[in-house]
């Protein structure tokens, strides 16, 4: 039997490319019955979080059983399978399993040592177990990870300190002096959107205005936090008015040059740039009296 794991991450892809491969929580169940209908997938175990979505499956064959992975993949996304060659890698054996443990390590995330991951890999672990994808192969592999990513950890102590996106932003933030009398604007409420506008509620700041276009999911954060919700037709307002601007969005060049020009050329407070997401939206932008951070987790 061999194991083989077709996946994407943040190395690979950006995320307007991740997000359309994600899988709902809720559709986990369906999506586990369709597995089922290619017989050389023994077994299965889909995980996917903000910055991946891997598929893992057991058969005998690992070259057939990565073709049906990926059908899968491309039925259930409705995408087609040449487009997945273009961004999804393939692992089997030893490398997918060398792969899975670096992953719940949290050698593979974008935040060295992050302890989300574990969460999520144990969370998608019951789903796949509940919906009858996991068989005796996966479920060693799996237990193991999940054994040797806390063995990781409490022998390296690389989970020390800041582990997470929004942590690493929220210790970037309170560098910055006169916090009381400052205004964030966070652009985007996906996952990593979200996580650090709930960050932002911990520091005491003036104001933390959430910009998203989906309204549902602002309206969610302004009930459970003390945030205020704005149009995105209003965001070259909120610029003019904001301190602290966070992209979370992998919509392109969201910020461009003519937003800020009123702002900083009338002599304004200085503004901190963090990009989260695509270098792509805040590198042109050059403007005095402006920290940027470009993308600042690539590489990392």
């Amino acid at each position: 039997m061999s194991l083989v794991v077709i996946g994407i991450n943040h190395k690979k892809a950006p995320l307007e490319v991740r997000e359309r491969f994600s899988f709902r929580d809720e559709n986990l169940d369906t999506h586990y019955r369709a597995l089922k209908n290619h017989p050389a997938v023994r077994e299965a175990f889909i995980l996917s979080t903000c910055n991946r979505v891997e598929l893992y499956g057991v058969g005998d064959d690992p070259a057939i059983v990565a073709d049906n992975l990926k059908k899968f993949l491309g039925q259930a996304q409705e995408l087609p399978v040449d487009f997945l060659e273009k961004y999804f890698y393939t692992k089997i054996d030893r490398e997918a399993t060398t792969h899975l443990l670096r992953v719940a390590g949290g050698l593979d995330s974008m935040v060295l040592g992050e302890v989300q991951i574990m969460g999520q890999i144990r969370k998608a672990y019951i789903s796949a177990c509940v919906s009858g994808g996991v068989g005796t192969s996966l479920h060693k592999v799996i237990q193991d990870a999940l054994r040797i990513g806390k063995k990781v950890r409490n022998l390296t102590g690389i989970s020390r300190g800041v582990t997470s996106i929004p942590g690493v932003v929220m210790e970037l933030i309170k560098k910055e002096s006169g916090l009381a009398h400052k205004k964030a604007l966070v652009i985007g409420a996906g996952k990593v959107g979200a996580g650090t506008v709930a960050k932002l509620a911990g520091l005491l700041l003036q104001e933390i205005t959430v910009i998203n276009r989906d309204k549902t999911v602002v309206d969610e954060l302004t009930k459970k936090l003390k945030v205020r919700a704005a149009d995105i037709r209003m965001l070259p307002q909120e610029i003019f008015r904001a301190d602290i601007i966070i992209a979370a969005t992998a919509a392109p060049h969201i910020i461009n040059c003519a937003m800020l020009e009123g702002v900083l050329h009338i002599g304004k407070r200085q503004l901190l740039l963090i990009d989260l997401e695509s270098v792509s939206k805040l590198q042109k932008i050059k403007f005095p009296r402006c920290i940027y951070v470009f993308h600042f987790f690539r590489g990392i």
